[in-house]
């Protein structure tokens, strides 16, 4: 009898084997449930965390190592809280993340009008001229023709890039012609003239308006906004957030400009190849 319970409690090697071998396929499908969970988390988490698609800055049409010069804004808007020096501040600033630029600062364009006695450019002839003192290749010069800032703010805002040249034109000063016009200076009719902007952009930002403010969302998700409690909302209540976007807008619309300018000079040429 001791014998026959003693056999009992004693296992045979063929039921220890089984039963380690039962414990191995258990431990796998824990461990790969495990992993599968564990994989599922770090997924899930991956979602929430990563942030969203972002609008990169444009290319630069220009060649390397371009500069640029901003000039101090011609305010013709009547907004006596306006800064001319900052509004070009915040629009070298944003000119400046375009890869490929050198944009100058503002102090020097305003250090070269300071000992003129000035304090803005006065025309085409006197923006080459600033353009050629600081050393730059080619110089912006700004103007805002419309600006409200209450909620819901309102900018007019058109500029001008005039590159070096040696050519000796010049113009009167028309400050209500340009303001009614909506362009620091008037363009010259004639295609070749030296001193006839080679781009120029104008437009009126309304915030009030559905596709300002999709543009204003794109712009904000570069800037990290969702960190602030009003997220893309800031740059629509700042004053100055909302300036620079407009800054920006106009900024990228230049650069926009340049490319399809180089895209029709290109095209023009082959047309040209092509003819007998």
């Amino acid at each position: 009898m001791a014998g026959t319970c003693e056999s009992r409690r004693t296992p045979t090697r063929a039921a220890t084997s089984a039963h380690h071998a039962l414990s191995r396929t258990r431990a796998t499908v824990a461990s790969q449930c495990f992993a599968a969970l564990f994989g599922w988390i770090l997924l899930v988490a991956a979602g929430c965390t990563q942030k969203k698609p972002v609008e990169r800055p444009p290319a630069s049409p220009f060649p390397p190592g371009y500069s640029i010069a901003v000039a101090p804004a011609l305010n013709f808007s009547g907004a006596t809280e306006l800064d001319p020096v900052r509004v070009a501040d915040l629009f070298a600033s944003e000119l400046d993340s375009i890869d490929g630029l050198t944009i100058l600062p503002v102090s020097r364009t305003v250090a070269v009008l300071a000992r003129e006695g000035r304090r803005q450019v006065e025309s085409p002839a006197h923006a080459v001229s600033v353009a050629e003192r600081v050393g730059a290749d080619a110089i912006i010069v700004l103007g805002i023709t419309e600006y409200d800032p209450y909620t819901p703010m309102v900018v007019g805002l058109a500029a001008q890039l005039y590159e070096r040249s040696t050519g000796d034109w010049s113009r009167d000063l028309q400050p209500v012609e340009w303001s009614r016009e909506g362009r620091p200076f008037p363009i010259s009719a004639y295609a070749a003239d030296p001193l006839r902007p080679r781009i120029q952009v104008q437009r009126v930002y309304n915030a009030a308006h559905e596709a300002v403010a999709d543009r204003i969302k794109k712009y904000a998700s570069r800037r990290n906004a969702d960190q602030s409690p009003y997220g893309w909302r800031r740059y629509m209540v700042s004053q100055e957030l909302y300036l620079r976007f407009c800054c920006w807008e106009a900024a990228n619309r230049m650069i926009e400009e340049r490319w399809q300018n180089r895209a029709e000079m290109t095209a023009s040429l082959e047309h040209a190849k092509d003819r007998p």
